[in-house]
C-alpha cells in the first residue's frame, strides 16, 4: 500500500487503477525529468491508463515513477482527497476493489 500526499498528510494508495484511468490529470512526459511546462500533459482519462501505471491487477497496480527523484511535487504527488484522518485509506480505492472482489 503506498501513501500518497493531500494538503499537509497522507492516504493509504489502493493500488485499485482508477484515479490513473479515469481521472482529467496532467502528468509528466518523462519520469526522468522534472515537473517544467515542457514536461507535462495531459492524460484525459477515459478508461485509458496513464503511461506510468503499471501491473493488471486491480489492487497490485504500480506507478513506474512514483520513487523516482522527480515524482515530488508533480500534479499526482499533490492529488487531493478529502478524508478525515490522513491514515484513512482511499475511499475510491475501497469502493473499486469492492466492487472488483464481489
Amino acid at each position: 500500500m503506498r501513501s500518497v500526499g493531500y494538503g499537509g498528510g497522507t492516504i493509504k494508495c489502493l493500488r485499485c487503477g482508477y484515479c490513473c484511468k479515469h481521472l482529467w490529470v496532467v502528468i509528466l512526459k518523462d519520469g526522468n525529468k522534472p515537473p517544467t511546462d515542457n514536461n507535462l500533459e495531459a492524460h484525459l482519462g477515459h478508461g485509458e491508463p496513464c503511461r506510468h501505471l503499471k501491473g493488471k491487477t486491480p489492487g497490485k497496480y504500480r506507478c513506474a515513477i512514483h520513487s523516482g527523484k522527480h515524482y515530488r511535487g508533480c500534479p499526482c504527488d499533490r492529488h487531493k482527497q478529502v478524508e478525515r484522518d490522513p491514515k484513512d485509506v482511499c475511499r475510491m480505492g475501497r469502493h473499486v476493489l469492492g466492487r472488483t472482489r464481489a
